[in-house]
């Protein structure tokens, strides 16, 4: 099974309190995007990647609560101008505790970019 991501105009460019980004790097988990396609809306540009989403899901779950963000995967991205840039993954509950026993495959993650703090992702498994 693979996963499509369409990355359009980059990602969120906002501060964020502690910069995790800058802890020990770890290794790079392991995983290859590949592009398949280009796109543009409203004059931006972007691409679309594919991925192996069993490979993708593993990664995710073994990252770390968001208490403990500074320990968190690292996880290559693909960027729309065809670089690839890391970030350091964290989960973030969104759920309420009571919707989260009720669905426990929705699981939501942030991230923060190793080479640009400021920059920072937020994204989520769902079934």
């Amino acid at each position: 099974m693979k996963i499509v991501l369409l990355f359009l105009c980059g990602l969120a460019w906002l501060p964020v309190g502690p910069t995790y980004a800058q802890q020990p790097a770890a290794r790079v988990a392991p995983l290859a995007w590949q592009t398949v396609a280009t796109a543009t809306a409203s004059g931006s540009s972007g691409r679309v990647a594919v991925t192996n989403a069993t490979t993708l899901e593993a990664l995710l779950r073994m990252a770390p609560p968001e208490a403990r963000a500074a320990a968190g995967i690292l996880l290559p991205v693909p960027l729309p101008d065809g670089t690839t840039e890391t970030f350091r993954v964290w989960q973030v509950p969104v759920l309420a505790p009571e919707l989260a026993t009720h669905y426990p495959n929705i699981q939501t993650y942030a991230g923060q970019s190793l080479q640009h703090p400021t920059v920072t992702a937020r994204f989520d498994l769902t079934p």
